[in-house]
C-alpha cells in the first residue's frame, strides 16, 4: 500500500509504502504514530467483473474509525461502523484497478504527541490540557486484512 499524509496536518512530505496493514500507533515514525486528520492508502488490483448477477465485495477489515472507499475515480461511499463493507461492483472493471482508501481517524493521538513538543512547534491547540503525552494511543488507520469477494 502507498500511504500519504497531509503534511500540514504533520505528516510526511512523501508517501510511505505499508508492506503490511499495522495501527499507525505502532509506526517508529512520529508523524504517522501521532498522526490524526485523513490518509490516503492506495493500491493497484487486478479483478474480474463478476457475473452477470453477482456483486464484488470489498471488505476492509478491522477499520477503528471511517473510511471513504473510491474505485477507478468512483466514489463508493463512506464507512464507519462494522462489518467495514462496500460494494465495488459498480465501479470495478476486467484487468487492473486503482483502489483509493480515505481513512479518517479522530484527535486524540495529534493531541497526545503535540503535549510532548513545545508550544511552538505543535500543530493542534485546545483551551484545556487534555493530555500529557504519556497517554496510551488509539489504534488508527486501516488494519485489514483487505478483501474481495463475490456473492450473489
Amino acid at each position: 500500500w502507498s500511504v500519504t499524509f497531509p503534511v500540514d496536518r504533520g505528516g510526511p512530505a512523501e508517501a510511505v509504502v505499508f508492506d503490511k496493514l499495522t495501527s499507525w500507533t505502532d509506526n517508529a515514525d512520529d508523524r504517522i504514530k501521532h498522526f490524526s486528520g485523513t490518509a490516503t492508502y492506495r493500491k493497484t488490483i487486478p479483478l474480474k467483473k463478476p457475473k452477470s448477477g453477482s456483486k464484488l465485495l470489498l471488505d476492509l477489515g478491522n477499520l477503528p474509525h471511517l473510511a471513504e472507499v473510491i474505485l477507478n475515480g468512483k466514489d463508493l461511499g463512506v464507512v464507519w461502523m462494522k462489518p467495514a463493507v462496500v460494494d465495488i461492483t459498480s465501479a470495478a472493471k476486467s484487468g487492473n484497478n486503482e483502489l483509493e482508501i480515505r481513512v479518517t481517524t479522530v484527535w486524540k493521538n495529534r493531541m497526545v504527541g503535540d503535549a510532548k513538543l513545545e508550544p511552538a512547534k505543535r500543530i493542534t491547540w485546545s483551551n484545556w490540557p487534555f493530555y500529557k503525552g504519556n497517554e496510551p494511543l488509539e489504534v488508527s488507520g486501516l488494519l485489514g486484512p483487505v478483501t474481495i469477494s463475490t456473492t450473489k
